[in-house]
């Protein structure tokens, strides 16, 4: 494979590219810079509701730390 210009990974020519990279950040600076105005706060009847989603999705339950109220 061609060199895509990814520096990160040990083989350039597999995994992942700049690009992606660079959109994960953008992503991760804009969660973290909306942490203060609570923009995407779930009520406890909400995140019940996505956790069992998530559990039958995945096909197994979720320790109890990540079910966790304020996590």
């Amino acid at each position: 494979m061609p060199d895509a210009g990814s520096t990160v990974m040990s083989s350039t020519a597999r995994y992942t590219a700049r690009d992606i990279l660079d959109v994960e950040d953008i992503v991760r600076a804009q969660a973290f810079a909306r942490v203060e105005d609570r923009s995407a706060v779930l009520t406890a009847t909400q995140a019940a509701v996505v956790i069992s989603v998530f559990e039958v999705a995945a096909g197994s339950e979720l320790f109890s730390e990540p079910r966790a109220p304020g996590r």
